[in-house]
């Protein structure tokens, strides 16, 4: 149906955006801003916008879960290996699951 249409052209602006924005919330965020524009023929209400954008942030806000053992097996690891961390995420947005 409908909504499979429109996760469909989400999907494809976020192909399209990846080596723009790279991963994160808020590539995701503005591809999803612009899934809205395209699907709407330019006409989405500025209210659409501001949920659209107050789902974003509410994203960035929600806590970092980390995977179980994770902390414990790099710990372990780092005491023994050199460990590099390689991300094409939002710099930000990478950050903060570290902290």
């Amino acid at each position: 149906g409908e909504e499979k249409q429109i996760s469909a052209r989400l999907l494809e602006a976020e192909r399209r955006n990846l080596a723009i924005y790279g991963f994160g919330i808020k590539g995701f965020t503005l591809s999803m801003i612009e899934t809205a524009i395209e699907v709407t023929d330019g006409r989405v209400p500025a209210s659409v916008i501001a949920e659209i954008l107050d789902a974003g942030r509410e994203m960035l806000r929600h806590p970092i879960e980390p995977l179980p053992h994770a902390r414990e097996t790099v710990e372990k690891l780092a005491g023994t290996f050199r460990l590099v961390l390689i991300t094409k995420g939002d710099l930000f947005d990478q950050e903060r699951k570290l902290v």
